[in-house]
């Protein structure tokens, strides 16, 4: 072929390359924390069995990483949704496989779509700004009049580590001086203990993550992740 077929899905994956050389990594931060600081947060990640998602990370293979992110990139129809590609190995990063190697699978009986139902029908800004800002603080607005962000500094001192939570390994954002629209939602939804299906919502920030032009996000998850493959699919050849 007239590309690099152990390296990209096709050529156009491999013209895409150097464009995604020009952006950077955003790791996952370890949760460190001595066993009497912030006991609510502790308790609420032990209730949703997160403790993996707060303490798995572990250095990068960047080269990995920014081949998963090109390959991952969607430029047809001709691919599975939530795969990538990596040394000639498919990567899949659907919900199914992050939330396995999380070990985050909801318990049975409760609903997976509780969070993104509440967030596309029932979302409700005044209880998010009365449950998470100081009082009298809340969204600001665009110049048109949407819904924006909260400053961090109006937030209730308590909700701050969540946030920083959010911003490393649920959500990636760099911009850590305010909270976004879509952030502040899923803060509310994991103070309200609403069910939140960590998989899908992982999926959807890593797929997004490969169609914009930020920061790479889940450096340290999807190096585990493609090893995890790789390693399955050498077991299977050899047996």
């Amino acid at each position: 072929p007239s590309f690099d077929s152990h390296t990209f899905r096709d050529k156009e994956h491999q013209e895409f390359y150097p464009k995604l050389e020009e952006r950077s990594l955003w790791m996952e931060k370890m949760v460190k924390l001595k066993p009497t600081e912030y006991p609510e947060f502790q308790a609420e990640i032990q209730r949703r069995k997160w403790e993996k998602l707060a303490s798995y990370m572990a250095p990068a293979n960047i080269s990995v990483v920014r081949e998963f992110y090109c390959n991952a990139q969607v430029l047809s129809n001709e691919f599975p949704e939530y795969t990538s590609y990596v040394r000639g190995i498919m990567i899949r990063f659907d919900a199914a496989t992050i939330n396995t190697f999380l070990g985050t699978h909801l318990t049975e009986g409760l609903r997976y779509c509780e969070y993104s139902d509440w967030v596309a029908r029932n979302k409700n800004y005044r209880l998010v700004e009365r449950m998470v800002c100081k009082p009298g603080k809340g969204f600001l607005y665009t110049s048109k009049g949407k819904i924006s962000h909260i400053l961090r500094e109006d937030l209730i001192p308590t909700k701050k580590v969540w946030v920083a939570f959010i911003h490393a390994n649920l959500s990636p954002c760099c911009h850590t001086s305010d909270v976004l629209e879509s952030r502040a939602l899923l803060l509310y939804a994991i103070m309200d203990k609403k069910p939140i299906d960590v998989g899908a919502l992982i999926a959807e920030e890593i797929r997004h993550c490969a169609q914009h032009t930020g920061i790479l996000g889940h450096p340290s998850l999807i190096t585990f992740v493609t090893d995890l493959e790789s390693m399955l699919l050498k077991h299977h050849l050899r047996s």
